[in-house]
């Protein structure tokens, strides 16, 4: 990852966890340090996060949501420096980076099991996650930290890797954005399940300049005529010596969201308003793959009563995971660097 940040006094933890899986996704893809601008995301934001009362992820204008400006996608820190407080956002900004989707690895509520998390980091590099601070937090220097406090969360950070040899039963390597005087350079040891880290994790799918092969397709989509209200379910798959493989469905040109990054994607009934054309972009570290197309045609009718299409569905869709955002809950701890 790029060096270790510093919030400094504002509560502005959630701007900097959101650019951190970002540049973080970008060395991983383009192999170069960049500095995101998390002032840009404090000044310009529409949801009222500050630093005050902090912010939750912030991705979706990484992505496709448009700030003050009337524009989409991530701001270079040259063109708007870091000030540790909110300051009136002075459109325009050239825009320099872009994230394809993201997504919970479980859900906004939830801790998701260690092995989602080590799967998560595997696949899409460090991932944003919530966790509950104190004053033993505050005041780690070093070693395994594993003062399990519980209550509210209050935090952003990021998790880039893990040991299962350290602690009691393994720990989570936290960067931080108090500055490289906190903790182990920045950096934190924590007990898996402590203080609830983990809590809301998020991962953002990040595309890349990467000009090599992408994954080898090794089953194509099957596109078929599905009568109104009845199952229909297309599956994907592919392999890559470049690590894990990630899956981004589309339909007509545009990116299904709501999906889980898999080779499976179901529709439990389907209506008029699920035909079209699908196909399936795989990616892995080295580039991308486009399945072939095809097409879902729905046949109008009377569909079947009992929520039948979910039933034969259910095994698929458990644990499904979106790109949905509540607005509601906002994390804010201050540096204590």
């Amino acid at each position: 990852c790029p060096p270790i940040r510093n919030q400094d006094g504002c509560g502005s933890c959630w701007a900097f966890a959101t650019t951190g899986v970002l540049e973080c996704a970008i060395r991983i893809k383009d192999g170069i340090n960049v500095d995101l601008s998390e002032q840009w995301l404090l000044n310009c934001n529409l949801d009222g996060y500050d630093c005050i009362d902090g912010g939750w992820w912030a991705h979706d204008y990484h992505m496709d949501t448009f700030d003050a400006c009337g524009e989409t996608g991530a701001v270079i820190e040259a063109a708007c420096p870091y000030e540790a407080a909110v300051l009136p956002c002075d459109c325009p900004y050239p825009r320099a980076y872009w994230i394809d989707y993201w997504a919970y690895v479980g859900g906004e509520e939830s801790i998701p099991p260690v092995e989602s998390l080590k799967w998560a980091i595997m696949a899409f590099g460090p991932v944003a996650v919530g966790v509950t601070t104190s004053a033993t937090f505050a005041g780690y220097h070093s070693g395994v930290y594993n003062n399990n406090v519980q209550g509210e969360i209050t935090h952003a950070v990021l998790l880039v890797g893990w040991d299962d040899a350290q602690g009691v039963s393994g720990v989570w390597f936290l960067r931080n954005s108090w500055g490289s005087g906190w903790g182990e350079d920045g950096y934190m040891r924590i007990a898996y399940g402590c203080s609830s880290v983990g809590f809301g994790a998020s991962v953002v799918d990040y595309g890349g300049d990467a000009n090599g092969d992408g994954p080898t397709i090794t089953r194509q989509p099957s596109g078929a005529t599905v009568p109104q209200g009845f199952p229909h379910w297309f599956v994907a798959e592919a392999t890559s010596a470049h690590g894990p493989v990630r899956y981004q469905w589309q339909r007509d040109g545009e990116d299904v969201s709501g999906q889980r990054p898999t080779g499976h994607f179901a529709l439990g009934e389907v209506t008029p308003d699920d035909a079209g054309a699908y196909r399936c972009i795989v990616r892995d570290t080295q580039g991308a793959t486009a399945s072939h197309e095809v097409v879902l045609d729905v046949e109008p009718g009377e569909a079947p009563a009992g929520g039948y299409g979910a039933l034969v569905l259910l095994g698929v869709l458990l644990g499904a995971t979106g790109s949905a955002v509540s607005r509601g809950r906002r994390l804010s701890s201050r540096s204590a660097a």
